[in-house]
């Protein structure tokens, strides 16, 4: 990793001196303000490089990594404010709901990191409730599972709710999205309700081997078929 971005590594190195060579030879800060600038903006960029190696996603790395430069940059020219009221102008009315550029942008960003925050608690509380032995593996599988549906949701909501999204609106469209997938989807509802079922019931639990046998197409002999649940 270090290797890779070697050339920004040198060139962080090379400027910063360039800074200390230039404050030895003149007293005045106004004859290397551009060096420092250019310095502290390609240090940001480096550590934002070298930080960005813990997330795995790599498409995920890489927003990450452009966005948090382009703030950098905009940070450090004092064009922040600008560029928030330009975001802001860039907007769509819907009656008395103004959702703005500014506005989208905020709500990915704060949910990014709520949904990053639900991930890290939702791993934690998964190893010590995996890690309970006082628990049966059917019921940990099925705590684990709605802490993650409970904890992304509620990052999701609040993330919108913290950017001041109406939610009411989303309540009723969520309902008649709901009422019509119920309607196309019984099937998937019907099992899924049958498999809470059965980790709470704890006839069958992770790792268990499960055998059918149904019959052959035109055959009076019967085919068995395994699955690991």
């Amino acid at each position: 990793m270090l290797r890779r971005r070697l050339a920004l590594i040198l060139f962080v190195a090379l400027i910063w001196l360039a800074v200390g060579v230039f404050a030895a030879i003149y007293q005045f800060p106004s004859r290397r303000y551009l060096l420092e600038l250019f310095a502290a903006i390609a240090s940001a960029w480096l550590a934002i490089r070298v930080a960005a190696q813990v997330v795995r996603n790599r498409l995920l790395r890489q927003t990450l990594v452009w966005g948090l430069s382009a703030w950098v940059v905009l940070y450090y020219l004092g064009l922040t404010e600008a560029t928030a009221a330009f975001l802001d102008s860039i907007a769509v009315q819907f009656g008395s709901f103004r959702l703005s550029a500014l506005s989208v942008l905020k709500a990915l960003v704060l949910t990014a990191a709520l949904v990053t925050v639900a991930r890290v608690l939702t791993l934690g509380a998964a190893g010590r409730i995996r890690g309970n032995a006082d628990i049966s593996p059917s019921m940990q599988e099925l705590l684990v599972k709605v802490l993650r549906i409970g904890l992304y949701g509620a990052a999701f909501f609040i993330g919108l709710k913290a950017v001041g999204f109406d939610l009411t609106g989303l309540a009723v469209l969520s309902g008649a999205i709901g009422v019509g997938l119920g309607f196309g989807l019984q099937k998937v509802v019907s099992n899924l309700v049958s498999g809470i079922i059965i980790l709470l019931d704890k006839s069958v639990k992770p790792g268990d081997v499960i055998s059918w046998a149904t019959p052959s197409a035109g055959s009076t002999r019967w085919a068995h078929a395994t699955s690991r649940w």
